[in-house]
């Protein structure tokens, strides 16, 4: 997913399910589950999501694996961010609850945390996610979500009021984009490109925006219904009339 493929992401994912429910235990079908859920929700398939946790929710319930509730309260309530109206605040709380009881806190389950409080309008708790996660990236090396948290910071700066603001958010979505490209993870650098873009396109630099954005977006070969790429394709014809 990270690396640009996200339709051989979930082929891989799908056959791995399939073996685990022929060879594994319930527990490592239900962790390899969990992860399908975390690959839509880090890509923003809220449908997919929703389909996946309600399965999960039904395997949990039957084998009576206590441990694994929180994964389903966590996507339950990113569920209520993403898909419901007047339902954030809510979802975030779900989200926070959930966490409190997983045994390891995960990167990527704070960027989700993070994103989830900029969309219900949570701005200063947004930037603690993303500062604690940046900070377990240091401490744990697990850099695999590091370009996603530069720019979300950077929507925690673009939150607020100021040119200064402005140039702190750009500084981070630069950053984002370079350690993207460090680690040939062309989804992050493909999402952190839209946030520049969009930002430079309020600053009058359209042609930049476009050309930036395009040279990205052209390197992709699959994936093209995807939230990140629909976006993608939908600012590049804002931005200079077509995709092409």
């Amino acid at each position: 997913w990270m690396l640009g493929f996200p339709d051989q992401a979930l082929a891989h994912n799908r056959e791995a399910l399939a073996l685990a429910r022929v060879a594994y235990t319930p527990a490592q079908v239900l962790s390899l589950s969990g992860a399908l859920i975390a690959v839509h929700a880090l890509g923003r398939r809220v449908e997919r999501v929703r389909e996946c946790t309600e399965q999960l929710q039904r395997l949990v319930a039957a084998k009576s694996l206590a441990a694994l509730r929180p994964w389903v309260t966590f996507y339950q309530g990113w569920l209520l961010v993403h898909g419901q109206a007047n339902q954030a605040a809510a979802g975030v709380a779900q989200m926070r609850a959930a966490m409190s009881s997983l045994q390891a806190i995960r990167p990527y389950r704070l960027a989700l945390l993070a994103e989830a409080c900029l969309l219900s309008g949570e701005i200063e708790a947004g930037g603690q996610a993303v500062d604690e996660a940046l900070a377990l990236v240091t401490r744990t090396g697990a850099r695999s979500g590091e370009s996603e948290m530069h720019r979300l910071r950077g929507d925690v700066f673009l939150k607020e009021d100021g040119k200064q603001q402005a140039k702190e958010a750009e500084a981070c979505f630069q950053r984002a984009i370079e350690i993207a490209r460090q680690q040939e993870a062309k989804l992050w650098e493909l999402r952190a490109t839209v946030s520049l873009a969009r930002l430079w396109a309020d600053q009058g630099r359209r042609d930049e925006a476009h050309a930036r954005l395009a040279e990205v977006y052209h390197w992709f070969t699959e994936g093209f219904d995807t939230p990140d790429l629909v976006a993608a394709k939908a600012l590049l014809v804002e931005l200079g009339g077509s995709a092409g």
